[in-house]
This record gives structure tokens, C-alpha cells and sequence, in this order.
């Protein structure tokens, strides 16, 4: 159970970063660097809550 939820959302992340990535590329040049940041933060959000997810375990 816990594997397919972790692998759920390394999908869904993938599948996030895959949407801005190409939203990214029709964007004007200042558009396109704070989509950079905020697309950054939420990889770091993710990976932050994933480490204390695999703490409790």
C-alpha cells in the first residue's frame, strides 16, 4: 500500500513538472523564470514532505 502511494506520487509529480515544463515554453522570458521558481519550491515542498513521510515509517 505504501509503495503504490509513493508511486502515485512520484507520477503525479512527474506529471507536474512534465505540464510546466511545456506551459514554461509559451511563456514570455519573465513568465517563464518564475514559473522556474515556483516549479523549484514545489519540488522542494514535495521532497521535504516525502523525507518526514519516510521518518514516520
Amino acid at each position: 500500500m505504501k509503495n503504490s502511494t509513493m508511486k502515485a506520487l512520484g507520477i503525479s509529480l512527474a506529471a507536474g513538472t512534465a505540464m510546466a515544463v511545456m506551459g514554461s515554453a509559451m511563456m514570455n522570458k519573465s513568465a517563464r523564470k518564475s514559473t522556474k521558481k515556483l516549479a523549484k519550491k514545489a519540488v522542494n515542498t514535495f521532497s521535504d514532505i516525502v523525507d518526514s513521510m519516510q521518518s514516520m515509517m
